[in-house]
C-alpha cells in the first residue's frame, strides 16, 4: 500500500501529525528485526483515537494511475488485494475505496475507544523460515492466499517499493519494484520508475 497505492507512508504521516517523526525515524534506523520496530512504533500511537489513523491515510494522495490499474485488473478478472506491514485501520479503508478483494496488515489494539500501543502482527516468516522477519511476511501471505484461492504462484503479480517487499516480489510469478526506495530491491528485478502505476502494464 505505502509507496504504491498511496503516494506516501502512513507511519511518517502519523509521525508528522503528532510531532513524532524523529522518533519514528530513530526506531526505523535501529539494527533490530523489522517486527521489533513495528512493535515499538505502535507504542507511539498509544492514546490516539483509531479514527485518526483512518483520517491520516485519507490525507495521503492516491498514487497516480491507481484507480485505472485496479480497474484494468478487474476487467481482466484478477483478484486484487493488499499485503502490508501498515495497519488494518488504513488498509481496510483503501480496500473498501477501490472495492478490492482482501487485505492483510497489522492490527492495532483498541481499548475504551483508544489505541493501547499494542499491535497484533500476522508474521508468517517463522513458519517458512523467511529471512524478512518483519511484522507481516509478504511472501508467506502471498503463498497462503494463492493456495487458498487455488491460484498457481506463477500466475501472481506482486508490486512493492522497499526491502520489506522483497521476499514477496522474488516469490511472485511477476515481481515488480515500483519506484523502488532501496538498491537491493532493484537487483535482477523488473523495475518501474516514475509515480504512475499504469506504467506496470507493460510487464503484465
Amino acid at each position: 500500500m505505502d509507496g504504491t497505492l498511496i503516494n506516501g507512508r502512513l507511519v511518517f504521516a502519523l509521525g508528522d501529525k503528532y510531532g513524532l517523526s524523529d522518533m519514528v525515524r530513530e526506531i526505523m534506523a535501529k539494527n533490530v528485526d523489522g517486527y521489533e520496530k513495528s512493535a515499538e512504533i505502535a507504542q507511539l500511537w498509544k492514546g490516539i483515537n483509531p479514527s485518526e489513523v483512518t483520517e491520516t491515510v485519507k490525507s495521503i494522495p492516491i498514487m497516480d494511475g491507481a484507480p485505472e490499474i485496479i480497474g484494468e485488473f478487474k476487467k481482466r478478472g484478477y483478484i486484487i488485494g493488499i499485503i502490508s506491514d501498515s495497519y488494518t485501520l488504513a488498509t481496510d479503508y483503501i480496500v473498501e475505496k477501490f472495492d478490492m478483494d482482501f487485505n492483510v496488515a497489522n492490527v492495532l489494539e483498541v481499548k475504551d475507544g483508544l489505541l493501547t500501543g499494542k499491535v497484533e502482527m500476522p508474521l508468517g516468516w517463522e513458519q517458512i523460515n523467511c529471512w524478512c522477519k518483519i511484522s507481516v511476511c509478504k511472501r508467506f501471505h502471498l503463498e497462503r492466499l494463492a493456495s487458498s484461492m487455488n491460484i498457481p504462484l506463477k500466475d501472481t503479480i506482486a508490486v512493492g517499493d522497499t526491502r520489506n517487499d522483497l521476499c514477496m516480489i522474488e516469490r511472485a510469478g511477476i515481481g515488480i519494484a515500483f519506484n523502488p526506495k532501496d538498491e537491493e530491491i532493484m537487483e535482477n528485478k523488473i523495475v518501474v520508475k516514475g509515480k504512475d502505476l499504469r506504467n506496470i502494464l507493460t510487464f503484465v
